[in-house]
């Protein structure tokens, strides 16, 4: 009896490791197959994934091309912005303010830099409206022919001063400009320049400071006076475009003015220059 008790024992012993060794086989097996099939699932979805990221690499690399495209086509305009800024023929005529600042620049020279171009500069100090043509203080005889876009001109001052000490100056400021603005020496001399697509750009003074040398610091008023009828004079001529200095050059700030306190420091020629050119440019 113990010895068939020892038998069955011992056989269900074998039975039990049989079934153990068994599940751990089978255990096995199916880590196996997962692990293939992992194996065989990442082979698969991974071409996707590469192509996936290569189209987007893709959408990218367009992206970069149409921003090259438009950085190439700003450049392009803006190229084409100086050319066409190239093509504009600029004179400028009138007295000692446009002729040159105290460091050798000028109004003219400024408004060729800021519009890329080269202004053509034939003013003279100490230049009069209203002497004669031909003589060499005219600021009409400064004016040569040509197939110009714009002439700059200022004027008037050494008149008022010269001749009347910018007192009784009535007769003075009739001869240079009506108070209409119909009539006169400037008038008569515009309309001769300002025909075809020429167009004038007259600047009329800024106020001076006190102290302002050669007798000029008593000529406020009367420069007031000629601004007022050469506003009359834009007015009724739409190729005639008045700019007052005085919109960006106060009596105030001297920093816009030389020692003498009458001609333009290189500051003020500078915002001076840069006005009258963004008068043009908002012209073309």
């Amino acid at each position: 009896m113990t010895k068939q008790k020892f038998t069955m024992a011992f056989i269900s012993a074998l039975l039990l490791i049989f079934t153990i060794t068994s599940c751990n086989a089978i255990i096995a097996i199916e880590e196996n197959f997962l692990d293939e099939t992992d194996a065989e699932f990442d082979e698969e979805t991974m071409p996707d994934e590469q192509e996936e990221e290569f189209e987007f690499d893709e959408e990218n690399q367009y992206e970069n091309e149409e921003g090259d495209f438009d950085e190439g086509n700003d450049e392009e305009a803006g190229q084409f912005s100086n050319a066409a800024n190239q093509d504009i023929k600029i004179l400028a005529i009138g007295d000692s303010i446009f002729d040159g600042a105290e460091d050798g620049s000028s109004i003219p020279e400024v408004v060729g830099q800021s519009l890329n171009v080269n202004v053509v500069n034939n003013a003279v100090g100490g230049a009069h409206l209203n002497i004669g043509s031909g003589e060499e203080s005219d600021i009409r005889s400064q004016y040569i022919s040509g197939d110009w876009d714009w002439i700059i001109m200022d004027g008037g001052g050494n008149d008022l001063n010269d001749s009347c000490g910018c007192g009784a100056c009535d007769a003075e400021a009739n001869s240079i400009i009506s108070a209409d603005g119909l009539s006169g020496d400037l008038p008569e001399f515009i309309d001769q320049i300002a025909t075809g697509d020429t167009k004038v750009i007259f600047m009329t003074y800024y106020q001076l400071p006190d102290g302002a040398e050669y007798g000029f610091d008593r000529c406020n008023e009367w420069n007031q006076e000629l601004r007022s009828r050469v506003v009359t004079l834009a007015a009724s001529n739409d190729s005639v475009f008045e700019v007052y200095a005085g919109d960006v050059v106060a009596p105030t700030d001297l920093q816009y003015f030389a020692e003498d306190r009458v001609h333009p420091s290189a500051a003020g020629a500078e915002v001076m220059g840069e006005y009258i050119a963004q008068t043009i440019q908002a012209a073309e």
